[in-house]
């Protein structure tokens, strides 16, 4: 039985530890432009229990009154990603969002989670199949109805996607 404990005890000092998520530098927050994109990354939490997140994001501004009028965010994971959508207020939201890149087969319409003050938000999933569009796309073209029933097309350019994915997937891998 002592045998077996000093062997543990070996093993565990032996054993390097978890080594807390960071950034170059050092940094505890990271932000940098790739076209129209940006890539936006935080050691969340604090020692041990401290993790890494980031994600890639757009943002559209009314350019008459600085008003927000889409946002995107989307988190890489192993080929995919997901996010949200953040779609201006007014909408009809039971036709819900929908996605096409450049002129390409559109989804099914995907359905508004809520509204808050920033706008309506839609989670958004993209598989293997659709990322692959996104990267090699010019535009998502998202499509929606507002409250008055007029339709709306936004178009979101793809231009700096995949180099932003490329960066966030290399940092969260501590690359």
């Amino acid at each position: 039985m002592k045998i077996s404990l000093a062997i543990l005890l070996l093993t565990l000092a032996s054993t390097p530890a978890m080594a807390a998520p960071s950034l170059p530098g050092g940094a505890s927050s990271l932000s940098e432009a790739h076209g129209d994109w940006s890539v936006g990354c935080a050691v969340q939490g604090q020692g041990d229990a401290s993790k890494l997140a980031c994600n890639v994001s757009q943002r559209q501004l009314d350019k008459a009154n600085q008003r927000q009028v889409l946002a995107i965010e989307l988190t890489p994971a192993a080929g995919t990603a997901r996010g949200v959508l953040a779609m201006p207020l007014g909408m009809e939201l039971d036709k819900g969002v929908v996605l096409q890149v450049d002129a390409g087969k559109s989804t099914p319409a995907q359905p508004y989670a809520t509204c808050i003050a920033a706008g309506c938000i839609v989670p958004v999933n993209f598989d293997a199949a659709n990322l692959k569009l996104l990267r090699t796309g010019k535009t998502l073209n998202v499509l929606a109805a507002a409250a008055n029933g007029k339709p709306i097309k936004l178009a979101v350019p793809l231009t700096g996607l995949p180099a932003a994915l490329d960066r966030a997937t290399a940092l969260l891998a501590g690359k």
